[in-house]
C-alpha cells in the first residue's frame, strides 16, 4: 500500500503540472483515486481524506510504516493461523 501511495501522488503531482488550467481529471491507480479539479487529492474511497501535499503524504506513509513494522508480524501469524483451521 504504501508504494501505491508513493506512486498515485507522484502522478497526482504530474497531473497538476501538465493539466490544462481548470480541467478536472480522475483516475484509478491501484486502489487509489487520483484526482484534480474538484475534490482534489489522492484517497481511498470517493473523496474521503484526499492527500494534497507532500507533508500529508509523508504523515501517511509514516503511519503505514509504523504498522507494517509493528503489527505486520502479528498479522501475519493470525492470518497463517486462520488458513491451518
Amino acid at each position: 500500500m504504501i508504494d501505491a501511495y508513493l506512486r498515485a501522488f507522484d502522478r497526482y503531482e504530474a497531473l497538476k503540472r501538465f493539466a490544462p488550467k481548470g480541467a478536472t481529471m480522475e483516475e484509478r491507480i491501484g486502489e487509489l483515486n487520483v484526482r484534480i479539479g474538484s475534490f482534489e487529492g489522492v484517497c481511498m474511497n470517493a473523496y474521503h481524506n484526499p492527500i494534497r501535499s507532500r507533508s500529508e503524504l509523508d504523515r501517511v506513509v509514516s503511519v503505514l510504516r509504523r504498522i507494517r513494522d509493528t503489527r505486520g508480524p502479528e498479522l501475519m501469524a493470525a492470518a497463517k493461523a486462520l488458513r491451518q483451521g
